[in-house]
């Protein structure tokens, strides 16, 4: 995350080189954190509290969302924090 431009980058390495990949504003003042899943990115904002979601490039979702949410500075995938089911 870029947090004085409000933004957030990916890059891929290429014959041993980084290449940008994708470049995004963040829609809230410094993204603080973040987390993927189902074709978006879910962005926390420290400054302002705004969690934001953004698509992700070659996703069928193409909404964006703010949402006021105080003091949010971490996102965590649901699923991914679910203890797995027991056998």
């Amino acid at each position: 995350s870029n947090r004085g431009h409000d933004s957030v980058a990916s890059f891929a390495v290429v014959d041993g080189r980084l290449r940008s990949m994708w470049w995004e504003k963040t829609g809230g003042s410094s993204p603080r954190h973040f987390a993927a899943g189902d074709g978006v990115l879910v962005v926390a904002h420290e400054k302002d509290g705004i969690v934001a979601t953004l698509p992700l490039p070659g996703a069928p979702v193409t909404e964006r969302r703010r949402r006021r949410v105080p003091g949010a500075a971490f996102v965590l995938d649901a699923d991914a924090a679910r203890p797995a089911p027991e056998d």
